[in-house]
């Protein structure tokens, strides 16, 4: 009897060990694997003019898998799916083109999720991407080429063609005065050559043999763009408008100004003569963060030139945009017919700077229109880490 109890215990107990066993098989069979979602960064950055297509992959894939295309609200805190996909079964990784809409990308930044449903195989899986959106408004400019330029990130927020080589007319002047700034001849005196009374569009009217002060050279060019007072000091600068104008091309290699070539001190229309929009937008942020003088003169609405002859004239500044906004630190004017109207200003908002710089606007009207668009821009967005 006692026999048969024990045998009966071990039948008992290698029944129970098969059940057991196999409900152990069974719960690993049915143990679902990772989703793992690749292709694509945490991070993307894209113009939302512009169609935005990103390629996925989706691993398991040998069935069926939906997945949803969600964007954040921020006031719901929750997602909201924007798109519906179902992948194609494979043996390996699925692949799956998403779209981001760009009716769902003016904002500067937008926080998505992509978000893969559970499967028969497979667990559910998720991945946040944070896009920004790069010109996030449209702006209607005339102008060939734009550049909006942060001085303080080294970052360019706004772009039409900025990297294209165009002539830049007066604008040149901003590297003019850079090198005068940066010399040790600010405070000495300049008399006046033939060469640069000869110099046309010249205001105020160099007179050969008068003496002025360089500073009062620098407020000359940079105010009503005088051409000859920008000879001027080249020769003070460097005895020969040849020399200066080789500093001129060593400084800007220096800067890494990739995109611009001077041939001449003054910006008239001239052979091999161009830079582009942020070359010189760069330019005017390195010299205004640097220089006191330079800030200052090109604040002025009007200064009064005195030579040491005893000629003297009230300069007017070409800047039109003076009081436009407080925002608005100055700037500087350049037209030739070959150029067009230009501008490159300087732009302080909630303590960043930033600079705009137009090239080749259609008149000067629309230059100034163009300038109010692009300050309008910053005003809207500048805050967007881009």
């Amino acid at each position: 009897m006692k026999n048969i109890l024990k045998h009966s215990n071990k039948i008992i107990a290698v029944l129970l060990c098969a059940v057991l066993l196999a409900s152990y098989s069974s719960n690993f069979a049915t143990e679902k694997i990772e989703t793992l979602i690749s292709g694509i960064s945490k991070s993307v950055s894209a113009f939302s003019s512009k169609e935005l297509n990103k390629t996925i992959q989706i691993y398991p894939s040998d069935e069926k898998r939906e997945v949803f295309l969600q964007l954040y609200n921020s006031k719901d805190k929750k997602y909201n799916t924007v798109k519906t996909y179902q992948t194609a079964i494979t043996s390996g990784k699925a692949k799956l083109t998403l779209n981001f809409p760009k009716s769902k990308r003016k904002r500067t930044y937008g926080k998505w999720r992509i978000y893969v449903k559970e499967g028969k195989k497979a667990k559910s899986a998720s991945k946040i991407i944070n896009l920004y959106s790069k010109n996030i408004v449209k702006k209607d400019v005339s102008a060939k080429a734009v550049c909006i330029y942060c001085v303080d990130s080294g970052k360019t927020i706004y772009s039409k063609k900025s990297k294209k080589q165009l002539p830049q007319a007066s604008i040149t002047k901003v590297m003019t005065a850079t090198l005068l700034i940066e010399s040790s001849k600010l405070s000495k005196s300049t008399k006046i050559s033939e060469k640069a009374a000869k110099t046309p569009y010249s205001h105020p009217k160099m007179v050969k043999g008068d003496s002025y002060k360089n500073k009062a050279l620098l407020h000359a060019m940079l105010i009503p763009s005088s051409n000859g007072a920008a000879v001027a000091v080249s020769e003070s600068v460097s005895k020969t408008t040849k020399n200066f104008i080789k500093e001129m091309n060593k400084k800007a290699e220096k800067l890494g100004l990739e995109n611009t070539h001077y041939n001449s001190v003054h910006g008239l229309d001239t052979n091999n003569h161009y830079s582009c929009a942020y070359d010189t937008a760069r330019l005017t942020g390195y010299i205004y963060s640097k220089s006191d003088d330079f800030r200052s003169v090109i604040a002025k609405s009007k200064y009064t030139i005195k030579s040491k002859q005893g000629r003297k004239e009230t300069l007017k500044s070409t800047d039109e945009l003076k009081g436009y906004s407080k925002n608005h630190k100055g700037g500087k004017t350049g037209y030739t017919s070959g150029a067009g109207y230009c501008f490159t200003g300087v732009y302080v908002y909630k303590g960043i700077t930033y600079v705009a710089c137009i090239l080749g606007s259609e008149s000067n009207k629309t230059r100034w229109s163009d300038m109010k668009k692009l300050y309008k821009y910053i005003d809207d967005f500048a805050q967007t880490k881009y």
